[in-house]
């Protein structure tokens, strides 16, 4: 590689001398790597990708999603009920299978903090220097998590949540809200997904 590399270098060198001393031949043609839209064409394919099925299908797949999610926190005579809508946003996806695996990892990481979090509570006896380290112990494994395992980050945001709203006014029907709360939105996100599948009908069998 590194003769090819040489060579490839000097050419370059060869080609830039050519080109400032005007003594260049090359044939002007721009390499497809770099080529630009035609001016007249911009606007056309702008406007294709904001208007194209799938980024439809898409924002209203989402729309339909938050909107139902939202209507049933309404509905439901539960106490911090925005956390449907907000599993919601956090479980549909554009394609059915990272729904569904948003949608497991976020339930399956609020399962283990709602299990958990009581007995973490149990043990601090609400002493305020060791609720403080927990909190700051979670917060951190929900930042350092959050776009590499969300199942490790959704324990670290319910239990950063959880924490914080039992210091502030202890209530054990919380911990069942947000439980309830990440099956429902996660089984809502895929019944929107596999009721608006993102596959057209070329690539709907594979």
């Amino acid at each position: 590689p590194t003769p090819a590399v040489g060579a490839a270098v000097e050419r370059l060198e060869r080609a830039v001398s050519d080109l400032i001393e005007g003594t260049s031949t090359a044939s002007g043609r721009i390499l497809s790597s770099v080529q630009r839209p035609v001016a007249s064409r911009v606007p056309h394919a702008v406007l294709a990708s904001l208007v194209s099925a799938a980024g439809r299908r898409s924002g209203f797949r989402m729309a339909l999603g938050v909107g139902l999610a939202e209507v049933l926190s309404l509905l439901l005579p539960i106490a911090h009920s925005f956390w449907l809508p907000l599993t919601v946003v956090f479980t549909l996806r554009s394609d059915w299978s990272f729904t569904v695996v948003r949608g497991f990892t976020r339930t399956l990481g609020n399962l283990v903090a709602v299990i958990a979090l009581p007995a973490i509570l149990l043990a601090l006896d609400d002493h305020t220097l060791a609720l403080a380290v927990a909190l700051a112990a979670l917060s951190a494994l929900m930042f350092r998590t959050f776009f590499g395992n969300y199942a490790i980050a959704s324990f670290g945001l319910a239990g950063t949540v959880l924490l914080l709203d039992t210091a502030l006014q202890p209530d054990a029907q919380l911990f069942v809200v947000r439980i309830v709360a990440a099956v429902l939105g996660a089984c809502l996100s895929m019944a929107i997904a596999l009721a608006l599948p993102s596959w057209s009908s070329v690539d709907g069998p594979e």
